[in-house]
């Protein structure tokens, strides 16, 4: 595929001229590092494609990769699922939503999986959920959630103002369609109700990195999941706010994950262990602490999202 024949469109405010390059790379180094460290083959998520293009959005400072056309497909995801730490059952900002849903809701979760954040609000409320991967979507159906297989854009058609709340966790980042995305889920929201979305934050600076020849291989991961085909675009809390008019829409609250160490191969390794030696639960607990002290960011923000 000969990128320089497609116009570029900036996924946020769907304009063709208010962004500037950041970077580009070769495809043969995502192809490798994928293959490398986390055994998948993305070969055919990028087909032809032979530079992939980072673009900053200058109203924004949203940044997405170029060309939209390849996200992960459901081969793709289906192969991250063998990575044992990839999905994560309980998230923190499930958590942090429950507690602000009020009795009698009619909720609807974008991209919802099995039901997990669904299951901590079944009693006393309606749950629904939209899920492309079919597996969970009849996992999240035999729990008694309605999970439809439609995506947002085709789903909002039918369902215009019906929910209370709509979610959309660990989402948005993959989406390359982002007004179309969020749009419709705000279609399908109460006047006075409440869009919820989580992404990771991009102001953390190893998110930031596109450097295929660093060492560090924790960071190097990392850096392969915040690129395609997995992650389509990078969000920043100053992205949000500014983007959200776009949408028609405010920005209500932005919430941030407290910083800590449990999503790193050290908290892993600590916590197998921590059954067989105390002494090392309480170092677990002990660098926990240090980290939150110490670092001023935290990879995860929740937003909160209600129409103008």
């Amino acid at each position: 595929m000969n990128i320089e024949n497609i116009k570029i469109v900036n996924p946020v405010t769907e304009s063709e001229e208010d962004f500037t390059l950041v970077s580009s790379f070769d495809s043969v180094d995502l192809i490798q590092g994928y293959q490398h460290f986390f055994n998948v083959d993305i070969s055919d998520c990028l087909k032809t494609v032979k530079e992939i293009k980072l673009y900053k959005c200058k109203v924004t400072g949203y940044e997405f990769f170029w060309p939209a056309t390849i996200s992960g497909n459901d081969n793709f995801y289906r192969s991250l699922q063998n990575i044992d730490w990839y999905y994560q059952p309980h998230r923190w900002e499930f958590g942090i939503v429950a507690k602000k849903v009020l009795p009698g809701a009619n909720i609807l979760d974008i991209g919802c999986g099995d039901g997990k954040f669904l299951d901590l609000l079944k009693a006393g409320n309606k749950t629904n959920g939209l899920e492309l991967n079919s597996v969970a979507r009849e996992l999240a159906k035999e729990k008694g959630h309605h999970v439809s297989g439609q995506d947002i854009k085709e789903f909002s058609a039918g369902n215009e103002e019906k929910f209370d709340y709509v979610t959309a966790f660990q989402v948005l980042e993959h989406v390359s369609n982002v007004k179309e995305f969020v749009t419709g889920a705000l279609k399908t929201l109460k006047k006075n109700g409440a869009l919820f979305i989580s992404v990771p934050n991009n102001d953390v600076s190893y998110f930031k990195l596109i450097d295929f020849s660093i060492d560090n291989i924790d960071y190097k991961k990392t850096m392969l999941l915040n690129m395609p085909p997995h992650h389509m675009g990078r969000w920043t809390a100053q992205s949000f706010k500014k983007a959200a008019g776009f949408w028609g829409a405010s920005v209500k609250s932005i919430e941030f994950e407290p910083a800590n160490f449990w999503r790193t191969k050290l908290k892993r390794e600590l916590f197998a262990a921590k059954k067989r030696m105390p002494v090392i639960n309480n170092l677990a607990r002990i660098s926990n602490f240090i980290i939150k002290k110490t670092q001023p960011t935290s990879d995860t923000m929740l937003i909160t999202i209600v129409k103008k």
